[in-house]
């Protein structure tokens, strides 16, 4: 339903039964989210429709909070089709390296106690890894049900400090891996200056410079293959959930951001789930 009041388009969000192919074998039911018109319920419905019923529920609320942010942005309903038609892209498109979507023996995702995982590729002396890092952060704390976060280092080519903070950062991991998310956001929202800075801020961790410790080696490939998990012009933030990139997308006619806000990062991590549960099928 659509109604116009000063110039807003202002949707109410009703839930309708869609019915519509599976697999061209079967009609499947369910209920689906209708906003604006026909297109929009369509294409949330193309997103949550999967096998297991408690994740399509999620999956629609989610989907519900994103759309009524995006009205409260005033976006019409034209722009919110092409915005979903573009999260699907994204969802059933955007794969990244199998290598680089596998969660190593020495790394600890966090917090613990979650179901599956972000891979988050981070400079730690970049002010935009800085702000998706407080992202996730803010939406893991919101919900019990958002993923865990495993950082990784992918510091910049041209930037010594950051690239000696991130060996840093990866030397502490393998030695304390405890203290490695908390020194992360620590020196992501306080980055050091130069060297020297660097070696004074972790001298209550290390007796020595981390170039003097023995996982500095490690520390180096670690960073070399971090490196090399994507092309050269991607540098970080880059974050990876199931497989997926979640960068930007706009093939459905407009962009959609996945890490725009909470709410978009939320309703992106629904759909995939639900997209995955539909293909073990």
């Amino acid at each position: 339903m659509i109604r116009v009041s000063s110039g807003r388009v202002l949707l109410t969000v009703i839930l309708t039964p869609l019915v519509f192919l599976s697999d061209a074998s079967r009609l499947v039911s369910e209920t689906s989210l209708s906003d604006c018109d026909e297109k929009s319920s369509r294409e949330v419905a193309a997103l949550v429709v999967g096998a297991d019923q408690r994740e399509t529920d999620a999956a629609v609320g989610a989907l519900r909070h994103m759309i009524n942010t995006y009205v409260k942005d005033f976006c019409d309903c034209d722009d919110i089709t092409n915005m979903l038609r573009s999260m699907r892209h994204l969802v059933a498109l955007t794969k990244a390296p199998s290598a680089a979507s596998e969660v190593r023996a020495y790394e600890s995702p966090y917090p613990t106690n979650r179901r599956d995982v972000l891979l988050v590729w981070i400079n730690p002396t970049c002010p935009h890894c800085r702000n998706v890092a407080d992202l996730i952060h803010d939406y893991q704390h919101a919900s019990s049900d958002a993923p865990a976060a495993v950082f990784r280092m992918l510091p910049s080519t041209h930037d010594e400090v950051s690239q000696y903070t991130a060996l840093n950062l990866q030397v502490l991991e393998f030695r304390e891996p405890a203290q490695f998310v908390p020194r992360l956001y620590e020196l992501l929202h306080t980055p050091p200056s130069d060297i020297q800075s660097v070696d004074a801020r972790m001298k209550d961790l290390f007796a020595y410079p981390a170039l003097e410790l023995p996982e500095s080696d490690g520390a180096r490939k670690c960073l070399l293959q971090a490196s090399q998990s994507f092309p050269s012009e991607m540098g970080a933030p880059v974050v990876v959930f199931r497989g997926r990139i979640l960068s930007p997308n706009k093939e459905g006619g407009l962009l959609f951001d996945p890490l725009r806000n909470v709410t978009n990062l939320e309703a992106t991590v629904h759909a995939i789930r639900v997209a995955d549960g539909r293909r073990s099928q």
